[in-house]
This record gives structure tokens, sequence and C-alpha cells, in this order.
């Protein structure tokens, strides 16, 4: 595919996100910036990840606790996945096919491909809205495990949950509900994006944190933050005509969700724009 058919995947998938194709979009991410890259492999190796999934987990009766487990062994022992503690920041841990490639990666990488063996064994999986870290729940027989897809799927107490957010955000820091709350797939392929966005901008790549911006246009096209931020790129790197097409916008959806706190700022800033061009 090309970086137009990739584009217009990804903005089809950010109209309808569902969790069966997360690992596609995500591909098709990923494919932006390796354009040689063997996508067909990748899709295979996900097929297969798919399959040993559901000849390990389909029509058995498992706990929450058990059905993790089996994850862990699939993913962490069966394909070697596992964080990469050594290189963290490191861009590829954020792209999936050098993910898949190195078998290490960030945790929300690697936790794509939990979801996406989980999606195909139909169990009942999601990303959670955990801080610093991504985490999966799955629930199963009334009951329900957290997964840690850095750390070769091992099961999560709520004192390694506590602990893991006192290291990030200190000693003060406590389980809030919000955090348990779900991630959707629109939400979990944002995150992604925000480790590659948030890595470039401490970089000082304000071109590379743009074309990450309007990507994630592309999968949240509803979202007037993503257009305004966008909007504040492109003006520092003189592309002004972007950038008032960003503010305008944001602006218009900003008006129609009744977020009148953003719709003002973008209107201030477009109007200042304006006369700085005229």
């Amino acid at each position: 595919m090309h970086a137009g058919e990739l584009k217009q995947a990804l903005t089809d998938w950010g109209a309808e996100p569902q969790l069966k194709t997360l690992a596609d979009a995500a591909l098709w991410l990923a494919a932006l910036d390796k354009p040689d890259a063997d996508m067909q492999a990748c899709r295979r190796h996900l097929d297969d990840i798919a399959a040993a999934a559901k000849a390990r987990l389909r029509g058995t009766e498992l706990s929450a606790e058990e059905a993790v487990a089996a994850l862990g062994e699939i993913l962490g022992t069966g394909f070697h996945y596992e964080g990469d503690r050594e290189t963290y920041d490191a861009p590829e841990n954020g792209n999936l096919i050098d993910v898949i490639k190195r078998r290490k990666g960030l945790p929300v990488a690697l936790g794509i491909l939990y979801l996406h063996a989980g999606a195909a064994a139909g169990l009942e999986i999601t990303g959670l809205n955990f801080p610093a870290h991504f985490v999966l729940r799955v629930e199963a027989a009334g009951r329900m495990a957290i997964l840690d897809p850095f750390n070769k799927g091992d099961e999560m107490t709520a004192a390694d949950l506590r602990h893991l957010l006192q290291h990030a955000m200190g000693p003060q820091a406590g389980l809030e509900p919000d955090y348990y709350a779900p991630a959707g797939p629109r939400q979990v392929l944002l995150r992604l994006q925000n480790n590659l966005l948030t890595r470039a901008l401490q970089a000082g790549e304000e071109a590379r944190g743009a074309e990450l911006l309007a990507r994630m246009s592309w999968i949240a096209p509803e979202e007037p933050s993503l257009r305004f931020d966008l909007g504040r790129l492109n003006t520092r790197l003189t592309r002004y005509k972007e950038a008032m097409q960003d503010f305008s916008d944001a602006l218009t959806l900003a008006r129609e969700q009744q977020n009148w706190a953003l719709a003002t700022e973008a209107a201030q800033v477009l109007e200042r724009l304006r006369k700085k061009l005229n």
C-alpha cells in the first residue's frame, strides 16, 4: 500500500474503529514510516498469533486468571514478546512493524498484540486507561484479571498496580476508579501515537510532531484538540495555510461539541493569524 492508500485506510478505520482490526490499523501507521517493509509477512504473523490463540483458548472454560496465563504463554513464551527495558524510548518500540521484527516494544504496542490474540479467541479483553503504563483487563467466569503486556503477560495485583503508579507519579499517588476505565480501540491507537509524539517534541522534531498529529486526526476525526495542536505546530513551522485550516477545523468541531473554551481560543488564534497574513 502506498501512502495515499494507507491514509485512506486509516481514515476509514477512524470513522468506525474496531478491536478486530486494531492491529491492522497499527500496521498501517507503522508502514507510513516503513514503506519498504514486508507487510504480507507482518500480516501472516498476526494470523499466526490469532491461530495460536484460537487453538489454545477457543471452546475452553477458563477463569480470568487462567486466560491471562494462557495469553502470556502464547505471546510471552511462544512468540517471545517482551518489553524493551534497555532502549525503552527508541522509536522502534512504537512501530508495530519493528516490534514484530524485534519482539520488543512499548507496553501499548505489545498490548495491541495481546488484544489481537484475545479478540481472535473470543475473550472479553480491553485496554485500560491506566496512566504511565498500558495494561489490559480480561474478564471470564464472573471474575477479572489484569495483564501486563510489558512483562510477558504477567498477571498484576492491585499492589503491583499501586507500586507501578507510585513509581511513575510519586509515593502519594493512589489508584483511582478512572484508571480502570476501558480504553477503546481508538484510544489505544491514539495512546500508541502519543508516545511517539511526546518523544518527537521532546527532541525538538516539530515537523515529525506535525506529521504524527495529522495521523492522529485521521484516527480521531472529531477530536478538536488534535486539530488545534496541529495548527500550533504548523504555525511554528510557518505553514500558515495549513495552520489556518487546522484552526478552522478545530473551531467547527469545538462549536459542534459545545466546547466553548476551545472554540473561543481557536477563534482568537485564527483571527490573529488572519491579521498577521493580511
